[in-house]
Parts: C-alpha cells; sequence; structure tokens
C-alpha cells in the first residue's frame, strides 16, 4: 500500500498537530516513516527533524487522509485517531499525544525567567475566524501587565498579525517574530505560555506546557489540545480566572 498524508494549505499549525497523534499510529503499525505532503512551508519546517515523518516534495499514492479531516463532536486528534482505526481496521489501540519537533538548532534565550504571549489568527485571510478567536486588546494588556512583574514576556508569532500585536509596544514586552522553528525553542524553554484558540497553543499543548487559553466563541469540543497543563477560560471569566491560574502558578 502505497498512501501519504495531506497537509491542506487551507487548515493551520494546530489543525496538523491534531493529525500526529494518527501518524505516529501508522508508524508504529507499518514500522515506518509516514510520508507526508506539506503545502504549507512553515508547517513544514516545524517536522523537520520528526522521528516518523517522511516529508515528500510531492504527493505519490494514496491520499489516505488530510489535515482537513475535522469534526464537531470530539477532539479532532481522537477523531483522527479513530478515523485512521476503523479504516485500517487497527484493534486496541492506545492513543499518541500529539507532537511538535522541538529542533536541534540554537536560539537566544534570554537570561530571564520568561513567559510566551501569542495573539494569532494568522491563517485566515478573510477574517472569518478573527471575531471568533481573538480575545481583544484589554485582556492582553492587563495580563501583560500583572506578568511582567515577575517575568520577562516574549510574543511569538507572525508579523501577519502585526495590527493585533504591535499595539503592546509601549509594554514591557520583547517580539520573536516569524521564525517558527525559533518559536518551537522558546516554548519548551519557557516557564509558561498565555494564549488564544490558535497554533501557539496546541504547541504548547504538545509539549504539556503549562498554558492558559482565553477561549472566546470557536468549539472547544473539537479544537481541546490533550495536553495536561491547558487551562482554558471563557469570555465571561477571562480576568478572575487568570489571576488564579497565575496566583497558583506561583504557589506550585
Amino acid at each position: 500500500m502505497t498512501f501519504y498524508i495531506y497537509q491542506d494549505k487551507g487548515y493551520g499549525i494546530g489543525n496538523f498537530i491534531n493529525c500526529t497523534p494518527a501518524i505516529q499510529l501508522l508508524s508504529k503499525h507499518f514500522n515506518m516513516k509516514i510520508p507526508v505532503f506539506f503545502e504549507n512551508k512553515i508547517v513544514k519546517n516545524m517536522y523537520e527533524e520528526c522521528p516518523f515523518i517522511e516529508i515528500l516534495e510531492k504527493p505519490i499514492g494514496e491520499r489516505l487522509f488530510s489535515s482537513s479531516l475535522v469534526n464537531n463532536e470530539i477532539e479532532d486528534w481522537r477523531y483522527i485517531c479513530k478515523y485512521i482505526a476503523k479504516k485500517l481496521n487497527f484493534q486496541n489501540i492506545e492513543l499518541p499525544h500529539t507532537y511538535v519537533d522541538v529542533p536541534t538548532s540554537s536560539f537566544h534565550l534570554p537570561e530571564k525567567e520568561y513567559c510566551i504571549i501569542a495573539r494569532g489568527c494568522a491563517w485566515n485571510p478573510t477574517n472569518h475566524w478573527l471575531p471568533l478567536k481573538d480575545p481583544g486588546e484589554a485582556i492582553y494588556r492587563t495580563t501583560i501587565k500583572l506578568i511582567s512583574q515577575k517575568y520577562k514576556i516574549l510574543i511569538v508569532g507572525s508579523d501577519i498579525d502585526k495590527e493585533r500585536l504591535f499595539c503592546f509596544k509601549d509594554l514591557d514586552v520583547e517580539y520573536r517574530l516569524n521564525n517558527i522553528k525559533e518559536t518551537l525553542v522558546l516554548i519548551k524553554n519557557c516557564k509558561f505560555v498565555v494564549s488564544n484558540d490558535t497554533g501557539v497553543y496546541h504547541i504548547a499543548g504538545a509539549m504539556n506546557k503549562p498554558t492558559f487559553i482565553f477561549w472566546k466563541n470557536t468549539n472547544l469540543k473539537k479544537n481541546k489540545s490533550p495536553g495536561k497543563k491547558c487551562c482554558y477560560s471563557f469570555k465571561e471569566n477571562w480576568e478572575n480566572d487568570f489571576i488564579e491560574w497565575y496566583k497558583g502558578f506561583l504557589d506550585a
């Protein structure tokens, strides 16, 4: 059987991260690296050192599934695993965790303990998802002012989101944009992540990094990460939930 997995250019970082448990299942079952064709260079760069993915330069064989395989009822990563198990008649499977590479490349890390702030929605040229995902400037400002009393703050993401990121230039923040491999290393070594529903949150969840997520109006049931240290807060309670979570983090 010659097959490949398709990373759909219309679906972003989080969608492909949710494919990685199923790809790991396939790799274990067939005892080989699984061929993946990436249409998005940024997502491709995240998996150049992956032990269970073979990066294709062009599609070869049957498309087994793509990163557009989504649902509305259960977590997408679990749904894709179930789809593969049913399609290939896998029995008694143990579901792997989501996965991202931590590159071996070295990047400059701050000397002071730091946290990561993400306010992303870069995969949406029509802005369809923006009003559903973006918590707005005010809650980030409140959060940054509180955190910066103890930690250095790095803002990561793409300058496609520059209007919503550079509004914090007057605050005590440092920008590290447009380098996904650096972002992976920074998240791996940070104290915690604060994000909205975006690709950075899924990266942090795949690393089981303590992560606080300002959830707005997207479907948590399908978009939820398997990350065990993710804390989800809904818009009516963002500020109080974060203060309580942050205090618990400092006290731990």
